[in-house]
């Protein structure tokens, strides 16, 4: 997997926007993902979400020291300078991506569910079989943990849809 256009084109106006150096930018890059080039084959979403937190991060701390100015949201799209930082997981913690999946999942596996199982308590109860252990709360689950709940989802509802 690789990044797509959309991806690449928001990080270089990140990089624009932080007055980031093509050496500067490419340093990143490399101790992040290991690559020189954002096209480069095996970069994954985490990669990206990881080198969007780190160009912003390069962004924030040059507009607060008056190096470059604050980006116009118009002009660039950059709403809020914090919003690629917010989106990392505390390690180990589920990512966003990962909570989107599950509940887009379950989202589309709720029609095809019997109406007495549609409900948090038997999602739970999915992430409790899929984990080997209670879950009391879906959004305190591991990333190892998440992407179980996420195959266990994904084959719920293929067999549901299959059934139907």
């Amino acid at each position: 997997m690789s990044w797509t256009r959309n991806q690449i084109i928001k990080l270089q106006i990140y990089r624009r926007a932080a007055g980031l150096a093509d050496a500067e930018y490419r340093e990143i890059l490399h101790h992040v993902t290991g690559a020189t080039s954002s096209t480069a084959p095996g970069l994954t979403n985490y990669h990206y979400d990881q080198t969007m937190a780190r160009v912003e991060t390069v962004l924030a701390y040059r507009v607060a020291e008056g190096f470059v100015p604050a980006p116009d949201p118009g002009k660039t799209g950059i709403r809020k300078m914090d919003h690629w930082r917010k989106r990392l997981p505390e390690a180990g913690e589920m990512s966003v991506r990962q909570r989107w999946m599950v509940f887009n999942l379950w989202k589309q596996l709720s029609p095809e569910l019997p109406a007495e199982h549609r409900s948090v308590d038997y999602l739970k109860s999915v992430a409790a079989k899929a984990c080997c252990r209670q879950v009391t709360d879906i959004l305190e689950l591991t990333t190892g943990q998440a992407w179980l709940l996420i195959e266990a989802l994904k084959d719920r509802l293929h067999y549901a849809v299959r059934r139907g």
